[in-house]
């Protein structure tokens, strides 16, 4: 998972930035709290930030992107790519900070895309596990749990 609450101070910031693969898979990612500490200035962010050689055949899914920010008027992305992606079974929620963009660029919801609280069970303290009736629970590809938690490849 990702959680940084005080990024650095930069005109642009991002949780994950993809620039060099085509083709890839983004999956049962958990990215939290993520935003600059800036009081002004440019400060745009983005949840996953995907360049176009990489986006072409992008499969992603089974993601969490929550409690993203940026300042004053900027914009805060999602999912922002210059080249088609289609991010399925996701949740995006809580996007603050001048203008909120879920999907953002050529980026787009596809089946399952979720905007609901995912109902962590402690992230304060690093704990991403889903609650009991979270709706990310159950509602990822394959029936799996979207985040960091689900897949079949999760965290323990």
């Amino acid at each position: 998972y990702f959680h940084n609450s005080n990024s650095s101070a930069q005109s642009r910031n991002w949780a994950m930035e993809i620039t060099s693969s085509s083709n890839i898979k983004v999956y049962n990612n958990t990215i939290d709290s993520f935003g600059p500490n800036l009081s002004s200035g440019p400060g745009y962010t983005y949840g996953i930030r995907l360049d176009s050689s990489t986006s072409s055949g992008a499969d992603l899914y089974n993601n969490i992107i929550t409690n993203i920010t940026s300042n004053g008027s900027s914009v805060t992305y999602g999912l922002y790519t210059s080249g088609s992606a289609t991010q399925e079974y996701s949740d995006i929620w809580n996007l603050t900070g001048g203008s909120s963009v879920r999907y953002a660029g050529f980026a787009i919801e596809g089946t399952g895309g979720i905007e609901d609280d995912p109902m962590f069970s402690d992230p304060s303290n690093g704990d991403y596990t889903l609650q009991s009736g979270s709706p990310c629970e159950g509602t990822g590809k394959n029936g799996d749990d979207m985040g960091c938690h689900g897949g079949t490849d999760p965290l323990p």
